[in-house]
């Protein structure tokens, strides 16, 4: 099973967990291409297996996202769940979800800060809450989760 983890600031968490938030974002930067896009090779140069040299992907600081990997074959990297923690400590609270898929466009303005709403990100579609881990360690699956929070 691959397994995406992100950590998430409270609000952002706290939304998830009550179902009311049904996406997440990330910012197209160098970090996030790599851990959510598989790039290979450009088009032309399928039989060859060649991958995409590493400077393309950090000429973003230079160039738009769609430019830099313009003429490269790459698709969404796969996920059957995302992992999300709101902490660092190993009894930080927890939530996962099943990944339904990712996508690149504008964020939910409900969603995100202000001041990320006028550009593009990665949106990672959250589907259906798998587990929830509170900060005493108690866990509740699937339809209890939403259930406890009534």
């Amino acid at each position: 099973m691959k397994v995406l983890p992100l950590i998430l600031k409270k609000k952002w968490f706290d939304m998830i967990v009550s179902g009311e938030k049904k996406e997440e974002y990330r910012e197209i930067k160098p970090y996030w291409i790599k851990r959510l896009i598989d790039i290979n090779h450009p088009e032309e140069e399928k039989d060859e297996n060649k991958t995409i040299p590493e400077d393309i992907i950090f000429d973003l600081k230079n160039h738009p996202w769609q430019d830099v990997l313009k003429g490269y074959y790459s698709k969404f990297k796969e996920f059957d769940t995302v992992s999300a923690r709101h902490g660092y400590s190993k009894n930080c609270p927890l939530v996962e979800w099943k990944h339904k898929r990712i996508r690149i466009g504008r964020p939910n303005s409900i969603w995100c800060s202000e001041a990320y709403a006028d550009k593009d990100y990665f949106i990672l579609e959250i589907g259906d809450l798998i587990s929830y881990r509170n900060h005493a360690g108690i866990t509740w699956f699937g339809d209890d989760i939403i259930k406890m929070l009534k």
